[in-house]
């Protein structure tokens, strides 16, 4: 039987959909593939390679977020080089330093029930606060309870943060007003 020109170009289209059809899942999944899971959200990075680095699949190519690999090692920058942080402000409360670990609850003069169960905010010291007199007062071996007031910044995004990426945010301090001992170090 002889075909019109419109029966051979429906036979066509249909082949070409029949061809397109996995090519657009096949597109999707790989799409899918590069840019999930998340490390954490892009939003909260500074730059765009960084946010792009938040795949797994891309990370384990390129590396990490704020990460810059060296002959031998790689080093994490986790500052406001980073990560996007808030305005600069006063901030008070009560800090757990410890073997990895540094626990600050904000608002607090003791540490809470809880301080094991929620891990809210890590505290990292900048270069110039580490240099602050008061910074030297705290004991460096074991773990210490503080009550401190402090200038710095927190991260606009939760994410995970510190040990094992187990805390929401990271607070950033730039200079350190006051500290006062509430527990002093036990056992290293």
């Amino acid at each position: 039987t002889l075909r019109t020109f419109d029966e051979f170009n429906f036979l066509r289209y249909k082949a070409r959909v029949k061809i397109k059809r996995p090519l657009v899942i096949a597109s999707c999944a790989l799409a899918a593939l590069v840019f999930w899971p998340w490390l954490g959200s892009p939003i909260a990075y500074v730059h765009w390679k960084d946010r792009f680095r938040t795949s797994i699949p891309v990370a384990i190519a390129f590396g990490a977020p704020c990460e810059t690999k060296y002959e031998g090692y790689s080093a994490f920058d986790p500052g406001p080089d980073c990560y996007r942080f808030d305005e600069k402000r006063r901030f008070s409360g009560v800090w757990r330093n410890e073997f990895e670990g540094s626990s600050f609850f904000e608002g607090r003069t003791s540490l809470p029930l809880d301080n094991r169960q929620r891990q809210e905010a890590w505290l990292d010291f900048s270069k110039e606060a580490s240099a602050n007199e008061a910074f030297d007062t705290l004991p460096k071996k074991g773990t210490s309870v503080v009550q401190i007031e402090f200038e710095g910044r927190k991260t606009s995004v939760p994410g995970s943060h510190g040990h094992f990426g187990m805390y929401r945010h990271l607070i950033l301090v730039d200079r350190v007003l006051s500290i006062r001992i509430i527990e002093p170090a036990n056992g290293s």
